[in-house]
């Protein structure tokens, strides 16, 4: 498949790209909000501080929210991994046309995850996705990447799994990685989703990464790919 054929590609509007982001994260979020009950752990700890996530989502409370999840970052990365994971298994497209598809995504890059921050924390302030912004204020950008951005979401894996349990916690100074156990019912396979977090000056800690995303994707990809 040539560039050209693929810049030739379905033109999904950045509203649509939007929602794929908001889903993209937001599952993580209800991920968080529903640990409930898990929590019996000392104040300061990382895990603790993800229960500080938890009732902040539950309470609405954005600033909050803020402190312990650093949003910015995440979504940064996380789409980053998102697109490398999917351009990497897509074999339909040559080696030249995924390092041109992994550079043309960055164009899009800012305006996606802004959105998406917008609508993430529209979510914690009021419990609810917002509608999407209207079709007058939509722009047809070109999805040059030759893929269905209706993939992004099915291909993480994180929409068939639940909240299992806490697997480990690992601390290296100021800096942790929480291995959370997450279910997946349609392959019926456990997985672990690795958050790396940051130490805050208070002692607290805060969510700055998801940090096997890639990996988690393409482990979750092949697990279906073998059933």
């Amino acid at each position: 498949m040539t560039v050209e054929q693929n810049q030739q590609e379905e033109l999904p509007t950045t509203n649509n790209n939007r929602k794929k982001m908001l889903a993209l994260i937001s599952v993580l979020i209800i991920v968080l909000a529903g640990l409930g009950w898990y929590f019996l752990y000392f104040i300061k700890t990382p895990v603790y501080s993800l229960n500080i996530v938890r009732e902040a989502i539950a309470k609405h409370d954005v600033n909050k929210f803020n402190k312990h999840v650093d949003v910015d970052n995440i979504l940064a990365k996380g789409y980053d991994d998102a697109i490398t994971a999917m351009v990497d298994s897509d074999k339909k497209i040559d080696a030249n046309t995924k390092v041109f598809v992994k550079g043309l995504s960055q164009m899009f890059k800012a305006p996606i995850t802004a959105m998406a921050k917008e609508g993430i924390l529209k979510y914690v302030e009021i419990g609810k996705w917002q509608d999407e912004a209207t079709e007058n204020q939509e722009a047809v950008v070109p999805n040059k990447t030759g893929m269905n951005s209706d993939n992004l979401v099915d291909k993480t894996g994180l929409k068939e799994s639940k909240f299992k349990d806490i697997a480990y916690t690992k601390i290296d100074g100021d800096i942790a990685v929480v291995g959370i156990t997450l279910f997946d019912e349609k392959i019926n396979k456990d997985f672990i989703a690795e958050l790396k977090m940051k130490k805050l000056s208070d002692g607290t800690w805060q969510v700055i990464e998801f940090a096997n995303l890639k990996e988690y994707i393409n482990t979750v990809q092949a697990a279906k790919n073998n059933k």
